[in-house]
């Protein structure tokens, strides 16, 4: 065979669809250009509509969303908060943003039976829309990138409705994954649109003509890149996948590769380090260094078994750190994706799309593989939404795969492999129609946990938070008690169960589920606060008062120190003292009625009555039902996690 004949024939692989872009003017069925466009819409409605109906769950909704200060109410002062400083050891103020923006329009006139002022409906809206822009982008990428409508098409629906996407969708919180998914997709577009302009055999005149449109092309991704990062830290691996389609797909020069990706590594590099900033963790939660690649190569192996075979999904995987390093088959879980990895790179060359699949596959997850440490790892070590980007690596290559059928032309083939492709599509769209059911509200999003996992305490504890939002401490006792059982060692399992038995008037056994948690967590500012609250009821009122001075030195942004101190310091009549410490928790968070009675209170024992009496309207217009001045002081919330 001669070297010409060889290069004939590596053009016509599977890679060639990607450097054949002229087919797309010359379409054989033009219905195409809004046909499947419209077919991806009506998939996605159809498969994930009910999600509009679902409400706000215990899942970090409510850390993020129903009782975010910041945004209960919407004000600008709530809105610059999140850009000038992360917000619970995030700094995602883009998607803050957002939420901020939907919670002007989804403010309600009267709460809900758990105090919420927020209709849900409109958040799951927005989520899904996002879902639907992501998955069009995606379309118009691997369109690009195949020269073929229903081979991107193919691609797209994949990304579109693979069970592993629900979570993203059908979760408040997964906005941040959604509106991170569509920025960045909207990055490697536009880098596909300006690396293609300098393509090779490119003419001079015609490099000229090209050369604004791909300058503002290049922008337009740079922007989107930065808007990514501002949505979702996790953006900072964009640059490697735009690194694997334009190098391995587009086939330019490594040169020009390193040349455009270059400025995309430093931004990446900077925003990595605001997320470090926001998100430390210490080295006593990091674990071994040697076990770093046996937790990401078993992380990789979870992945691709629900991506064959998407069931028994959860919110919550029994896959902590601890529980991946005891497995006794921690050192073969990772043999499967590291094989795939040889091969893929072995066969660059002759399959491109292939090794372009799996290095964006590996890209997606990157930061939450475990390699650098993260906070969610203590819970579970991997979680579907992380997939969300990382899914454009499958979606790829099917598309890919179909692409070549076509250019192939063996239509008793490409019959059977349609066939059997949309009957797998057909089949994840019914299991991801079941698994949106499972978000429907905390209840039964927890309930589906416990019957995948019994010994699941996360669940346990998220039922007991749920039950204490809709004033069922009784039972909240009863699954508290029973996440503690199954994990002592959890500083929110032992608090929410202070809490309920606080609920339900058993002071002393509360304060010796504080006290545990105290001992083990010296520095959790819930703990201590829930335990000055029961010292004082006892009457040990200035070890009280040290708790929660204690507690403001540890996390001064957290308001309810600061409202309980003031209630401590009033209830000796250190009216001085105590008005800067009821002002600040009105400050921190003027979205709780108990800092708005509280500091009415304060005012009104300095002789500022007026004041006084706006600051009970103002809790009585947040919370009618709201205890009486009187009351000893309230519990304090914990997050569920």
């Amino acid at each position: 065979m001669t070297r010409s004949s060889t290069k004939h024939r590596a053009k016509s692989g599977i890679g060639a669809a990607a450097r054949a872009p002229e087919r797309l003017a010359v379409a054989p069925w033009r219905l195409s250009h809004w046909a499947v466009p419209a077919l991806i819409v009506l998939a996605i409605v159809a498969t994930f509509g009910p999600v509009c109906g679902h409400e706000f769950t215990n899942w970090d909704d409510k850390l993020n969303v129903t009782h975010n200060p910041h945004l209960n109410p919407p004000t600008m002062a709530g809105l610059a908060s999140f850009w000038r400083q992360a917000y619970e050891h995030e700094y995602i103020p883009l998607s803050y943003t957002a939420w901020w923006l939907l919670a002007r329009v989804a403010r309600v006139d009267t709460p809900d039976a758990a105090g919420i002022w927020l209709n849900p409906y409109i958040f799951h809206i927005a989520n899904l829309l996002l879902h639907i822009g992501v998955c069009l982008v995606v379309y118009q990428l691997l369109r690009l990138l195949t020269g073929r409508h229903w081979a991107a098409c193919g691609g797209a629906l994949l990304f579109a409705l693979h069970p592993l996407q629900v979570e993203a969708v059908a979760w408040v919180t997964g906005l941040k994954d959604l509106l991170c998914g569509l920025l960045s997709m909207i990055a490697l577009w536009q880098y596909v649109l300006f690396a293609r302009g300098t393509s090779a055999g490119m003419a001079a005149d015609d490099h000229a003509a090209a050369g604004t449109a791909r300058r503002w092309h290049y922008a337009a991704a740079t922007v989107a890149l930065m808007a990514a990062m501002l949505a979702k830290p996790s953006a900072v691996t964009v640059p490697i996948i735009a690194i694997a389609i334009d190098w391995l797909i587009l086939r330019r020069h490594w040169r020009r590769v390193a040349v455009a990706i270059v400025p995309w590594v430093f931004i990446s590099a900077a925003f990595t380090a605001i997320g470090i900033l926001a998100q430390p963790v210490s080295a006593a939660d990091a674990g071994p260094v040697w076990a770093r690649p046996l937790i990401a190569a078993d992380a990789l192996a979870f992945y691709l078994g629900k991506l064959l075979l998407p069931i028994h999904l959860a919110a919550v995987y029994p896959h902590s750190e601890q529980q991946v390093l005891a497995s006794p088959l921690i050192s073969l879980t990772g043999l499967v994706p590291v094989a795939l990895g040889v091969i893929a790179w072995a066969f660059r060359r002759r399959a491109p799309w292939f090794a372009a699949a799996a290095i964006i596959f590996v890209a997606g997850v990157l930061p939450v593989l475990g390699l650098v440490p993260f906070e969610f790892e203590r819970i579970s070590t991997v979680s579907d939404r992380y997939v969300y980007v990382g899914m454009l690596g499958p979606s790829l290559a099917i598309a890919f795969v179909l692409a070549w059928l076509q250019s192939r032309q063996l239509p008793r083939m490409s019959r059977w492999v349609g066939a059997g492709f949309a009957g797998g599509l057909a089949a994840f769209a019914v299991l991801s129609a079941r698994q949106e059911r499972y978000w429907h509200d905390s209840t039964t999003l927890f309930t589906r946990v416990l019957d995948l996992d019994p010994r699941n305490d996360v669940a346990y504890c998220n039922l007991a938070a749920d039950a204490l939002e809709y004033g069922r401490p009784d039972q909240a006792a009863v699954f508290a008690r029973r996440a503690v059982e199954l994990y002592p060692a959890r500083p929110s399992n032992g608090i929410t169960l202070g809490i309920a038995l606080q609920r339900l008037g058993r002071h002393a056994e509360a304060a010796s589920e504080f006290l545990k948690v105290v001992k083990a967590n010296p520095s959790n500012v819930v703990a201590l606060t829930n335990l000055a609250s029961e010292l004082a009821l006892g009457g040990h009122v200035e070890a009280a008062i040290g708790l929660c001075r204690n507690a403001i030195r540890l996390e001064p942004q957290f308001p309810d120190a600061h409202r309980m101190l003031a209630t401590l310091l009033l209830g000796q009549h250190k009216n001085g003292e105590a008005l800067p410490e009821a002002a600040e928790a009105v400050r921190l968070d003027p979205s709780v009625a108990a800092n708005h009675l509280t500091y009415g209170k304060v005012l009104a024992a300095t002789g500022r009555q007026a004041d006084a009496e706006q600051q009970f309207a103002i809790a009585h217009a947040i919370d009618p039902g709201e205890l009486d001045a009187s009351q000893a002081p309230g519990v304090v919330d914990s997050p569920p996690h």
